[in-house]
C-alpha cells in the first residue's frame, strides 16, 4: 500500500526545505543563467518556501490536518512569491493544495504521486510559454516517476536536471544546470530526508560557477520585474490583456487572490491595464539585469505604482505594502536578503512601522549583512531621504545626511473617513476629508481644499513643495490644491509625483 502524505510530514518538510535551500542559495544563484541571469533564483526560492513554511507554522486549524497544513503553505507561497522561480514554487504548493482537497472530499488517500502529479500539472499551467529544460521539466519528471517515496521521486528528478543543458543553449554556453530545477531536487530530497529520518544532504550536480555566468545569449528581456497581487477570478482576463506589454509571464492563481509576476519596460502602464479589471495591491518592481554585489542598498516601505516604480528607479529595494496593511518583521528581512548588499538601511515610511524595522534590522544582522534604520515616518520623508542618499559615502555619514532629509519635511497628508466615528477632534462622519499632519490627525472637513487650506496655514515657508495624488484625485481637484500650495509658498518649487496610491487622496511634502 502507497505511503500516506500526512500532516506531520508537511510540518517536518516545510523546516527542512527551509534549511535546504538557505544552505544552498549561494549555488543556485551562481547557476541561475535563463531566463535572466540575475542571479537571484536561489533567494526567491528560499524567500518563497519561507514565507510558505513561516504559514504553515502559523495556522491555527487542526495539527492533524493535511489539507489545511498544505493550504497555509500554498496562500503563503502566493502572497510572498518572487520571481519566475517563487511563482513556479507557489502554483505547484497550489496544486499540492487542491489535490489534498479533492482526496479529502472524495476520502480517498493522499499520496506522494498524487501530490506531485497535481503540482507539475499546476506549475506548467501558471506559464504563459512553458520552457522545457527548466524546472517545469524537472518537476514533471518526479510526477512521472510514480513514486511511492520521495527518494525515488528525487532520483528521476535528478536525472532530467543532468538533461537540462541539451535543452537550453544558454544553460550549455554556461555548462550549469537549471537553478529552478537543482532546487526541486533539493525540496524533493529535503522531503525524503524527513520522510526516512535520514540526514539532510543533495551533492551538487555538475559543474557550479563561483557566480552567475554572465552570456551574451542570456541578457535580460525586459528592464524591470513587476509582481503584483489581483482577485483571482480576473486573474485569467488581467494577464491575457498584459501579455502584449511584457514577457516571461506567470500567473500563481489561489482560493480568491492571484500572483501575477512579467518582465516589462513599463511596470507603472502595465498597472494601469491591470487595474481595469480589478484592484492592485502588494506592488514589487525590481530592476532586471541587476546581479551585481553592492556595497549598501536602500529598503523601503512603499504603496502606490507611481512611487514604487521611482523607486524601483532609484536601485531601492521596495518592500510592498498599503496603507491598511503594513510589512512584517520577515517581509524586511527577506528584502534585505534580497538586496544582495553587504549594507542596507531601512526606510519604515510610517511611525507604526518603525519599531518592525528596529525588529528587522536585529534580524537582518543576524544574516551578516549590516543593517541601520532612518526612522522616516512617512513616504514623503523616504523621498526625501532617498533623494540625497550616496552609496559610497561613510556610514555614519549617509545616517546623518538621510536622518536630517527626512526631518527636514513636513508630512501632509488628506484622505476621506470610511466610517463615521468619535474623535479627539470631534464626531466624524463617514466620507468626511480627514486631514493629518505628520502622521497625526489634524482635524475633518468637508472639502479637500477646506482641509488643505487649514493644514498649510500652520506651516510658515517651504522651498520645495512635492505634490503625490493619490487614484481617486481627479485633474481639477489635483488643479486647484496645487494652486493652493502655490499662492501659500510663491517661492518655493513645486514637484509632482503620480504616485496613484489608494486610501491617501493627496500626499504633501514640505521641506
Amino acid at each position: 500500500m502507497t505511503p500516506a502524505f500526512e500532516a506531520h510530514i508537511v510540518r517536518r518538510w516545510a523546516a527542512a526545505g527551509v534549511h535546504i535551500l538557505r544552505e544552498h542559495r549561494s549555488e543556485l544563484n551562481a547557476l541561475n543563467v535563463y531566463p535572466v541571469p540575475d542571479g537571484d533564483t536561489g533567494t526567491n526560492l528560499y524567500l518563497t518556501f519561507a514565507a510558505a513554511a513561516e504559514a504553515e507554522s502559523n495556522r491555527t486549524g487542526d495539527s492533524n490536518d493535511v489539507v489545511d497544513a498544505l493550504t497555509a503553505m500554498a496562500r503563503g507561497a502566493l502572497l510572498g512569491a518572487r520571481g519566475n522561480s517563487g511563482v513556479i514554487l507557489a502554483q505547484s504548493l497550489s496544486g499540492f493544495a487542491k489535490a489534498a482537497q479533492t482526496a479529502s472530499q472524495a476520502s480517498q488517500q493522499l499520496t506522494l504521486t498524487t501530490l506531485l502529479k497535481a503540482g507539475a500539472v499546476a506549475a506548467r499551467s501558471a506559464m504563459e510559454s512553458p520552457q522545457e529544460g527548466t524546472a517545469l521539466t524537472v518537476l514533471d519528471a518526479a510526477a512521472n516517476a510514480s513514486a511511492r517515496e520521495p527518494g525515488a521521486a528525487a532520483v528521476a528528478a535528478r536525472h532530467a536536471l543532468r538533461r537540462t543543458p541539451e535543452m537550453l543553449e544558454a544553460l550549455q554556453l554556461a555548462g550549469v544546470v537549471d537553478a529552478g530545477g537543482r532546487g526541486v531536487v533539493l525540496l524533493l530530497d529535503a522531503l525524503n530526508s524527513v520522510w526516512h529520518d535520514t540526514d539532510l544532504t543533495s551533492p551538487a550536480e555538475g559543474f557550479v560557477p563561483l557566480s552567475v555566468p554572465q552570456l551574451q545569449s542570456c541578457t535580460a528581456d525586459a528592464a524591470y520585474e513587476l509582481m503584483f497581487i489581483t482577485n483571482a477570478d480576473v486573474a485569467h482576463d488581467v494577464s491575457a490583456k498584459i501579455s502584449e506589454y511584457g514577457v516571461s509571464l506567470a500567473v500563481t492563481t489561489g482560493v480568491d487572490l492571484s500572483q501575477i509576476h512579467i518582465h516589462c519596460d513599463d511596470p507603472e502602464y502595465v498597472i494601469r491595464v491591470a487595474e481595469n479589471f480589478a484592484p492592485v495591491r502588494n506592488i514589487r518592481i525590481e530592476k532586471l539585469a541587476n546581479n551585481t554585489v553592492v556595497r549598501r542598498r536602500l529598503i523601503a516601505q512603499a504603496f502606490g505604482s507611481g512611487i514604487v516604480q521611482l523607486l524601483a528607479e532609484a536601485n531601492v529595494v521596495v518592500v510592498a505594502a498599503e496603507p491598511d496593511s503594513r510589512p512584517s518583521v520577515q517581509d524586511f528581512v527577506s528584502a534585505a536578503i534580497k538586496a544582495n548588499a553587504s549594507q542596507v538601511i531601512l526606510l519604515p515610511s510610517d511611525k507604526d512601522s518603525l519599531k518592525v524595522a528596529q525588529l528587522a534590522a536585529a534580524e537582518i544582522e543576524a544574516e551578516d549583512i549590516e543593517c541601520h534604520v532612518v526612522p522616516t515616518i512617512s513616504i514623503q520623508q523616504t523621498l526625501a531621504a532617498v533623494s540625497v542618499s550616496d552609496p559610497q559615502a561613510d556610514m555614519r555619514d549617509e545616517i546623518e545626511v538621510l536622518s536630517s532629509a527626512a526631518r527636514a519635511v513636513t508630512s501632509i497628508g488628506l484622505t476621506r473617513a470610511s466610517r463615521t466615528t468619535g474623535s479627539l477632534k470631534g464626531e466624524i462622519a463617514e466620507g468626511d476629508v480627514l486631514s493629518f499632519l505628520n502622521g497625526e490627525l489634524h482635524a475633518s472637513n468637508k472639502t479637500f481644499k477646506e482641509a488643505l487650506s487649514q493644514l498649510i496655514a500652520t506651516v510658515e515657508s517651504a522651498e520645495l513643495v512635492t505634490v503625490i495624488p493619490g487614484r481617486d484625485l481627479t485633474e481639477d481637484q489635483q488643479t486647484t490644491l496645487t494652486h493652493l500650495l502655490q499662492q501659500k509658498f510663491p517661492n518655493a518649487e513645486i514637484a509632482t509625483i503620480a504616485g496613484r496610491q489608494d486610501v491617501w487622496t493627496l500626499l504633501v511634502g514640505l521641506e
